[in-house]
């Protein structure tokens, strides 16, 4: 069952243009404050627990498949659905198009063969 309240896990911090700073100082700002957290992070894993570190950084990199996946956990299936949906489709014209490209190449490959017989 879902709560109105967010978790922890579902709050995200993100940049903001405001007017007052320029884009590339607020990416560079956000940049060494993730990069100086997974430092930070590495380093308690290796002073306080055993085994292998744990590599789990799935937060700064919300790609489509690990959308869906968050979407599909956090049972949101209507955006899940339709965001797989979506890939698929991508999917499908990225396929179409190379296709297209492979067989325009191969006839300009055999004209040229052609060509260079006569």
């Amino acid at each position: 069952m879902r709560t109105s309240t967010p978790s922890a896990t579902q709050i995200e911090i993100r940049p903001a243009l405001t007017g007052q700073h320029e884009e590339t100082a607020i990416h560079k700002t956000f940049n060494t404050f993730f990069g100086a957290n997974i430092v930070s992070e590495m380093v308690r894993q290796w002073t306080v627990n055993d085994g292998p570190f744990n590599y789990d950084y799935f937060w700064l990199t919300d790609t489509m498949p690990l959308r869906v996946e968050k979407l599909f956990q956090e049972y949101n299936q209507p955006a899940a659905f339709a965001l797989a949906s979506l890939l698929t489709m991508l999917a499908m014209v990225t396929l179409i198009i190379k296709v297209a490209v492979e067989r325009r190449l191969r006839a300009q490959m055999q004209q040229t063969q052609h060509e260079r017989a006569e």
